[in-house]
Order: structure tokens, then sequence, then C-alpha cells
């Protein structure tokens, strides 16, 4: 008993100076001046990393853009997938829409974002040569009328373009050299940074389109697809909303 109270005193004897140590610390002016100027660069620091603007998606390299191209009040862009049953209900609408605000200050960017794989893909790919060759919006829909009749190889996809003028030849030595793989691959990326998960996908100036149901008659698969109803509530809305902030 006694060997635990001589154990018991010694331990409170130097807690005692183990406080008193850093009592001495903490009061030391020096020491004060210390910890208020590490507080201030933590807090400073750490208003910087909250304040620092989240990194935007990284756009392509080369959008395809159409209507109004430079310093539009409203910018739509579309998500579609050129073997996606909505993204072939949806075209009709991107027509009409493109038609019906050409004169308006609307720009339309169109992206890809892959669902159905390599084929898909590849009809992308091929959609990129008609683009840098003045046909995309000829090109994309030869693509959806004839999404479901022919398999999109590089044979059908080179015939396609060769139909609408485009060099057999030049393109297809672009396919196999997969010259465009990197801008579809961006476009993809963006869309992914975006949180699409679906085609089509509408944003109009960073808002997502609500669509309505549309069921693939041959797989039955159902899609949420703007209907051109939609599309010109959400535009004009957009281009009011311009207006009045002028």
């Amino acid at each position: 008993m006694s060997e635990n109270k001589f154990i018991n005193v010694d331990v409170n004897a130097k807690s005692k100076d183990v406080k008193g140590s850093i009592f001495s610390i903490i009061s030391n002016p020096i020491f004060v001046s210390f910890l208020i100027v590490i507080i201030a660069a933590a807090a400073i620091f750490g208003i910087v990393v909250v304040t620092r603007p989240a990194k935007l998606p990284q756009a392509s390299t080369v959008e395809k853009t159409f209507g109004q191209k430079d310093n539009a009040n409203v910018i739509i862009e579309t998500y579609e997938d050129f073997l996606c049953p909505g993204c072939k209900a949806f075209n009709p609408v991107f027509d009409q829409v493109l038609d019906k605000y050409k004169d308006k200050s609307v720009k339309i960017v169109y992206n890809h974002f892959l669902i159905h794989g390599n084929p898909a893909k590849l009809a992308a790919e091929a959609s990129e040569y008609a683009f840098d060759h003045g046909k995309f919006l000829e090109y994309k829909n030869v693509l959806f009328t004839q999404q479901g009749q022919k398999v999109f190889n590089i044979d059908n996809l080179v015939q396609f373009g060769k139909d609408l003028g485009l060099d057999e030849k030049d393109m297809r030595t672009q396919l196999e050299g997969a010259k465009y793989e990197s801008r579809v691959d961006q476009d993809n990326q963006r869309g992914i940074d975006l949180g699409v998960n679906s085609t089509p996908t509408v944003f109009i100036n960073g808002k997502k389109v609500d669509g309505k149901p549309f069921v693939d008659s041959n797989g039955g698969q159902q899609y949420s697809v703007p209907d051109i109803d939609d599309m010109t509530t959400a535009i004009d809305a957009a281009l009011a909303f311009s207006a009045s902030s002028i």
C-alpha cells in the first residue's frame, strides 16, 4: 500500500511540473504571437480552398455549334447517341428548334454521349468527318434514318458520306486511322462531368430540360424526349430572362 502511495505522490508532482511548463509556454508572448500567425494563415488558406471555383467540364476542342455561334444569350447543349431510339425521336425537334430560332440569340451545341458501344462511337467519328466538311446536319439525319436498318460499320458509314458528296477514299482513311476518336471522347467526358447518364439529354443555359415519355416500338425501352413544346417553353423563358437582365 505504501508503495502505491509513493507512486501517486510522484505522479502528481510530475503532473504539476508538466502543467506548470505548459502554462509558462502558452503564456509566453512569443508563442502567442506565433500561434496567432499560424491560425491566421490557416484561416486564409481555408478561405482560398473554399472559394476556389469548381473546375468546369472541358468542352471539345471542336464544338459542333449551330445558330448564333457568337455571344448567344441562350445556349442549348444536346447529348446524343446515333443508335439511341430516343435520340432518333428527338432529331426532328432538334431541326425544328434550329429553324425556329435561327434569327434569335440562340446557339445549339451537339455533343456525343455513347450508350450503344463501338458502332455508335464509329458513327460519331464519321459525323465528325462530315462536320469538318460542312455536312454534319445532313449526315446526322442520314444516320438516324438508317438506325436499325444498316449496321454502322466503316463500309456503310463511308457509303452514307459518299451519297452526300463526301470524299469516299479520304473518309475511309480518316476513320480507319481513328482521327476523330479524341473529339468524340471529349464530348463523352464532358457529358459525364455534367452528370449525363442517358440520351437524349438537353441543357438550356445549364438547366436540364425534362421531356415526355417515349417508348421504343422495337425494344420497348422508355426514354425521356423533349418535344417542340418543351423546348419552346424553355427557350422562350431563357430569352425573356436574358432580356430582363440587360
